[in-house]
């Protein structure tokens, strides 16, 4: 088999880069209360939805039961909650132990790095910051960027980032902790790898079906050396 250099690593943000500060219960709590205030159904309010697929219910409800006016303020009070609850705690995130040198390594190998996060760009923005993490990417798409029902795990989302760092998904890699991030490459027919820095277990992956796990971002060049993933190499 012809080997195939991997140009350009997407990162997830909140448990593969940092670890979180966000309450994403407490987000989703006020989420909720957002919906009830506005009148949707409680029916569709189930805490083990995902936020991203409760925001989709909530849209399709409106759009079937209200009018475009009810989306953009129903809308516009999702986001200013959710980005309130990311930015409450943001002054203390941390990196992941090994993520800078890790980005680091990858641009020293001529390899684009990319973040693309469901966080908004100012709570990655300010995130990075105080992390440390000063490099910067190639590109970066947040949920905010576009219309959130077009963010992550919509594979236009991961689409959008290669885009811009003009790659091609068989020469990209996506990195996540969550389902979300392996749903969202598999929509993009990119390469996954997830993670055991955030919520999920390594049982948690193989649940899912992800045979491709590491630690940490911190062993990510060890992994590429040693797997198919060829990095390029050096001039």
């Amino acid at each position: 088999m012809e080997k195939q250099a991997v140009k350009g690593t997407i990162f997830d943000l909140d448990g593969t880069l940092v670890h979180t500060t966000v309450d994403f219960r407490l987000m989703k709590r006020k989420l909720f209360e957002v919906f009830i205030e506005e009148g949707i159904p409680s029916y569709l309010l189930d805490e083990k939805t995902t936020m991203s697929r409760s925001l989709a219910l909530m849209r399709q409800y409106v759009i079937e039961n209200g009018d475009a006016g009810d989306l953009e303020r129903i809308g516009a009070a999702v986001t200013r909650s959710m980005n309130g609850t990311e930015m409450e705690g943001v002054g203390g995130t941390k990196a992941i132990e090994g993520a800078l040198g890790c980005l680091r390594s990858l641009q020293e190998r001529g390899i684009k790095i990319g973040l693309l996060t469901r966080g908004s760009r100012a709570y990655a923005e300010a995130a990075l910051h105080h992390a440390g993490i000063d490099i910067p990417f190639n590109a970066m798409v947040c949920r905010d960027d576009h219309p959130e029902e077009e963010a992550k795990p919509n594979g236009k989302a991961l689409e959008r980032t290669m885009a811009l760092m003009e790659v091609r998904p068989q020469e990209c890699l996506l990195v996540g902790d969550h389902a979300m991030d392996m749903e969202c490459a598999a929509s993009a027919s990119v390469h996954f790898l997830g993670v055991l820095t955030g919520s999920f277990t390594r049982a948690d992956w193989e649940r899912y079906g992800c045979r491709s796990i590491i630690g940490s971002v911190g062993d990510l060049i060890g992994y590429l050396d040693a797997s198919n993933l060829y990095l390029p190499e050096r001039d």
